[in-house]
């Protein structure tokens, strides 16, 4: 919803106007009303409205100076000149001061109707434009500019005070729902069905209050971040929100959590991790399975967070594989990657302990099991399987069981005729199916992102980066 205010020395055109047409309707609010020029310049320069209807003759200060003195002091509003006086030259000068629009009295409700569609779409253009901006942004926590932030927001109609400052709030939604007043925060797409909002620092207990209280069923988690002023800290408070809105995958009945002063740096308890990693090499499952019962409480009982259950996820895939002699590193995960591969934290960690029986109990292949005719065919088909559902979520343990094989089989196999980790190839494949859509589409980078397999956009822009040296944008655009 947008805002308007109206400007007019006599109060009946004032009813006038608000009677024309339904404000509300076409996607405005009416927050106040001034009855002469002073009043008029002085209401518009602190309120900030989208749009304000001010009349061309008024006491104190005419239409045409109220205007130009906005323009002057740099307030956004959108002016629209109401006269009485169908006068070309009126019309000329409100156009050269910049006003976007002309009308006259008696107001005609299909003029008025236009201008509000029209200037409501230019509104929706501007404001695309800024997020768009601001989300390139943020995709490039290396090279932030706070002061470029700063304007950012401003343009954006964010405005809040540096002693009260900003705090973020990301949430994972199963279905689009609204969760707050649209004129009062910022929504930037993180990831599919994942918003991270920006909001004025003095609302937090407020919001975090009423979000505990009552929460949509649309709505899978929701992180709350801290409060900042530092533009500089704004992708790593993102970030840490965006950690703290998995606690539904963490706690399975827990949908709300705020981020703590630690934010998420406790480590993993480091004896449990290490009984489990040497049960493993010892080949030892009974107590790797006693670690994972003790990390699997600890996770229920609200110590950690997401990047704790990838750690986890990490640790023992990469036991496992070595374990079986494969040197082949398991397939790194992001976190949306991990919450869709399973339910929640529970049921990683019952997979987890299912791998581990299975691995342990199972003599690793050597060459000469695997070398038969049969190799180059299965390998064919194994490449065939992984390039058509590369943007999938692929894993050795995935197509073992989809060509009915042994795990240790597949990574053999694939380790020696790849010549290259199998998770750098998958990821190859995707970052060059990236590149094309870069290269051959207008498609946005949130949706190039996930034609490419990755959920999680911003994970997705520090990959590409990575890979390629420079930002999707920059590589869109041509810069080396």
């Amino acid at each position: 919803m947008y805002t308007a205010v109206l400007v007019d020395d006599e109060a009946w055109i004032l009813e006038s106007l608000k009677g024309t047409v339904d404000w509300n309707e076409l996607g405005f609010e009416i927050v106040a009303t001034a009855v002469n020029g002073i009043e008029g310049f002085d209401c518009l320069a602190r309120l900030k409205p989208d749009i304000a209807f001010v009349d061309i003759r008024m006491p104190g200060m005419s239409g045409m100076a109220v205007t130009e003195k906005l323009r002057e002091a740099g307030v956004p509003t959108k002016i629209v000149i109401a006269s009485g006086y169908a006068e070309f030259e009126y019309a000329r000068q409100a156009i050269k001061l910049g006003a976007v629009g002309y009308c006259l009295k008696p107001f005609r409700r299909e003029e008025i109707a236009e201008l509000l569609i029209s200037v409501k779409e230019s509104l929706n253009r501007e404001r695309q434009a800024l997020l768009d901006e601001l989300t390139v942004m943020l995709r490039d926590e290396e090279s932030i500019q706070a002061d470029r932030i700063t304007a950012l927001l401003s343009r954006l109609r964010l405005e809040f005070e540096e002693q009260s400052g900003l705090f973020v709030i990301v949430v994972q939604e199963r279905d689009p729902c609204a969760l707050f007043d649209a004129r009062k925060e910022i929504a930037v797409q993180i990831g599919r069905g994942t918003t991270a909002y920006l909001l004025a620092g003095e609302r937090r207990q407020e919001i975090a209050d009423r979000l505990r209280a009552a929460l949509p069923d649309s709505v899978a988690g929701v992180g709350i971040g801290g409060i900042f002023s530092d533009m500089t800290q704004i992708c790593s408070q993102i970030d840490a929100a965006h950690r703290a809105s998995y606690i539904y995958y963490i706690s399975g009945s827990q949908r709300v959590r705020e981020v703590t002063g630690d934010g998420g740096s406790i480590p993993l308890d480091s004896r449990a991790l290490k009984s489990i990693t040497d049960a493993v090499h010892e080949g030892n499952a009974g107590n790797a399975e006693q670690g994972l019962d003790t990390l699997h409480s600890q996770f229920l009982d609200g110590r950690y967070e997401i990047h704790h259950a990838r750690q986890l996820y990490q640790v023992v895939m990469t036991c496992l594989y070595q374990a079986s002699d494969s040197a082949e590193v398991p397939e790194l995960i992001e976190n949306a990657g991990l919450a869709e591969t399973y339910r929640d934290v529970s049921d990683m960690i019952s997979s987890l302990r299912q791998l581990v029986v299975e691995g342990l109990n199972s003599p690793p292949l050597g060459e000469s099991e695997w070398a038969g005719t049969e190799g180059p065919d299965t390998y064919r088909q194994i490449m065939k399987y992984v390039h058509e559902h590369f943007r999938e979520a692929l894993s050795i343990k995935d197509i073992a069981k989809r060509f009915y094989m042994h795990p240790n089989y597949v990574s053999a196999l694939l380790k020696k005729e790849l010549q290259i980790n199998f998770t750098k190839y998958v990821t190859d494949l995707r970052i060059q199916h990236a590149c094309e859509l870069l290269r051959t589409s207008s498609l946005e980078i949130s949706e190039v992102a996930e034609r490419a397999g990755y959920q999680d956009y911003f994970y997705f822009a520090k990959l590409f980066k990575k890979v390629m040296g420079l930002t999707p944008s920059d590589y869109r655009a041509g810069r080396q």
